[in-house]
């Protein structure tokens, strides 16, 4: 199965190896490293759940080196496809607030750019 994923590969068989991998069982061992490299395969390929997956992975560090910049590409990604369950980014809310505030935006009112909220971003990665 491992040799049949690792050319170019069909999108969903790599995501289901990658959720296989980033989860341990009793029969198997999380190698989340090779999780991520797969999400992004089926990501590049289209796969919207993998996307998310893999914008997840940078998000947290898991697997792969923190990218909160590139995280957000692949999340913005997956949500305009539409195919992400709204309670996917559950917790994640205050540091959603956190950048935007770090980024300029006032909670009195006021008004904020798009990038200063992703130097917000970069201040809190």
């Amino acid at each position: 199965m491992g040799s049949s994923t690792s050319g170019p590969g069909d999108p969903q068989a790599l995501y289901t190896l990658g959720r296989a991998l980033s989860e341990s069982s009793g029969q198997a061992v999380a190698d989340p490293v090779r999780a991520a490299e797969l999400y992004r395969r089926a990501a590049e390929k289209g796969h919207v759940l993998a996307g998310l997956r893999y914008g997840l992975a940078l998000s947290e560090g898991s697997g792969i080196k923190r990218d909160p910049a590139a995280a957000q590409r692949w999340l913005v990604q997956a949500q305009l496809a539409q195919s992400v369950a709204p309670t996917v980014l559950v917790g994640k809310e205050l540091d959603v607030v956190a950048a935007v505030v770090l980024g300029g935006a006032s909670l009195m009112g006021g008004v904020g750019t798009v990038f200063g909220t992703f130097l917000g971003l970069a201040l809190l990665a």
